[in-house]
């Protein structure tokens, strides 16, 4: 890694470099069963990644809580509040 440079300073270590935080995560691990705790969850998860600045967020199997929008079937809406979370957010 340290032979790697810095595109903004050919002297620089890309190692010199604040270090970069990664975060995987699977979507179906957000989603629970009471209202509103998906929700919560991914409003929780950005602001961890925003504590982590800089951070690379991996949403692995997003189509699970990011469908498309107005063709959720049930009855309280979940998958739309979930996306509408995750669009805010």
């Amino acid at each position: 890694l340290s032979s790697l440079r810095n595109d903004e300073d050919d002297d620089t270590p890309l190692s010199s470099s604040p270090p970069l935080h990664l975060l995987e995560v699977s979507c179906p691990s957000l989603l629970e069963s009471h209202l509103g705790a998906s929700e919560k969850n991914i409003s929780q998860l950005f602001a961890l990644a925003r504590s982590y600045r800089p951070c690379v967020l991996i949403l692995n199997h997003l189509e699970v809580i990011a469908g498309v929008r107005g063709r959720d079937t049930t009855s309280e809406g979940t998958m739309d509040r979930l996306l509408s979370t995750l669009l805010v957010t």
